[in-house]
């Protein structure tokens, strides 16, 4: 009997001892691995599946990319609980033992130890993650960017307009909300890619004749709905504002406001979006070219914006239009629209006039902001903004016009601007002197007239 229960424990140790061993062996495999172990000692091709499922969730829905942490401690607790069950059998298969108390106390023990060692290294793996979630989100933004173009060479456009909205909602916190880890030139790549996104969204949205829903997503693209922001749309390149303003005048087409279209569209014009010129022109041809209808058809309106719009670079402050419309204190002169009166008759001086005009522009040149807002406009014009503004103001243009144009304007830079505004000023004080010497000449020309021929009979007489 003796000998039966020495062999009994004898096997019992041996089989605690290879346990033992396995779980010493498990903890030396890095945690990353032993989840996929576990995997490809199961069943290989559920492996395979698992990895393929993985890629899609990643395209599918962005609430499933998790790390690959998360996945080995499933894996892990799978594992835990295989083990758990052994331990149970082994544990009932030796209930009349007298050591068995004491083998269940170190198995407990064993088992608060590998909690621990789980523990940790999820905290490591969450460290890791951490670090590179940023890379992370933008990779999941780009591929339901992807999948959206797909969903949209295949004509779907619902699914299109959902997957690059899903896109954009991912991008969303790091541009509106970025963490530390976010420099100022990722940010950028962030807020433009998120434009992007909105932009084609919207596309996709008038395609299926959603219009509101395009007009919101064009508005989110510029950034008009986020007011408290303080300028950070304004950074956007010109060609996406401009795309932005034409596809949001397209939904408002689309939901009967020309107007309001007739709006976006002139400003995409400005910006150099060649189907927001197309688009222009096709609406001042539906309004009779703007001789009907009431409404300021002003063409430098342009370079600010209309009713209801932001200026390009301007983060809602009026831009150019606070240049070109806020000259209506000149007594009847009534903005720039009023410039034929220099050539009317009647009381007002043609000289005065201009004058006032020039000490107008010479006190909003002399801020900064303006100054960095027509840098800003003039950096970004090109030939089709130029050539549609000449469109719209029903002046035809060759294209090597506008290319000359475009190269001085281009040329413009804040420090150049600021120069020339100080030797304006200049001009301008000369100018004003000179008017003022030519009045007392004109006034007491007479005696000047006397003087002279003063000294001309005095001289004679000599």
């Amino acid at each position: 009997m003796r000998a039966t229960t020495s062999n009994f424990n004898d096997a019992r140790l041996s089989r605690l001892s290879r346990f033992q061993n396995n779980r010493y062996n498990s903890r030396k495999i890095p945690f990353g691995l032993r989840g996929g172990a576990a995997d490809v000692e199961g069943d290989g091709d559920a492996a395979s599946v698992e990895v393929d499922d993985e890629v899609k969730d990643v395209v599918d829905d962005s609430d499933d990319d998790d790390d690959e942490g998360d996945n080995d401690d499933d894996d892990e607790d799978e594992g835990s609980g295989e083990v758990d069950e052994d331990e149970a059998s082994e544990t009932s298969s030796t209930a009349s033992s007298t050591n068995n108390g004491s083998d269940d106390n170190d198995d407990d023990n064993d088992d608060d130890e590998n909690k621990k060692i789980d523990n940790t290294d999820s905290d490591s793996s969450t460290s890791s993650t951490s670090s590179t979630s940023d890379a992370q989100v933008f990779s999941t933004a780009t591929a339901h960017r992807s999948l959206a173009k797909k969903y949209h060479d295949s004509k779907d456009y619902t699914q299109a307009a959902s997957s690059f909205s899903k896109a954009g909602s991912i991008l969303a916190p790091l541009v509106f909300f970025p963490p530390p880890s976010v420099t100022s030139s990722s940010r950028q790549t962030y807020l433009e890619e998120y434009s992007i996104c909105k932009i084609h969204e919207a596309l996709c949205l008038i395609k299926i004749e959603d219009y509101e829903a395009a007009k919101a997503a064009c508005t989110k693209a510029l950034g008009e709905d986020e007011g408290g922001e303080g300028g950070l749309f304004d950074s956007l390149p010109t060609n996406i504002r401009g795309r932005a303003f034409h596809r949001r005048a397209k939904a408002k087409m689309g939901l009967g406001d020309e107007e309001g279209a007739l709006d976006d569209a002139r400003v995409g014009s400005f910006l150099g979006d060649g189907r927001a010129v197309e688009l222009y022109g096709k609406l001042m041809r539906g309004m009779g070219g703007g001789a009907a209808g009431g409404g300021n058809q002003n063409p430098f309106e342009a370079v600010g914006v209309g009713a209801g719009t932001t200026s390009p670079g301007a983060g809602g402050e009026g831009g150019m239009e606070s240049l070109l419309t806020g000259l209506g204190g000149l007594g009847g002169l009534g903005g720039l629209g009023g410039l034929g009166d220099l050539a009317g008759s009647g009381d007002t001086a043609p000289t005065e006039l201009a004058m006032g005009i020039a000490t107008k522009l010479g006190k909003q040149l002399e801020k900064k902001k303006m100054q960095k807002q027509i840098a800003s406009v003039l950096q970004g014009a090109n030939k089709g903004s130029v050539m549609g503004m000449a469109m719209m103001a029903g002046v035809p243009m060759q294209e090597g016009t506008a290319e000359r144009l475009v190269k001085v304007a281009n040329m413009v830079t804040e420090k150049r601007l600021a120069m020339g505004v100080t030797w304006g000023k200049r001009f301008i004080s000369v100018m004003k002197v000179l008017r003022k010497v030519l009045k007392v000449l004109t006034k007491w020309k007479f005696l000047f007239v006397y003087l002279v021929l003063w000294k001309f009979a005095t001289r004679a007489m000599q």
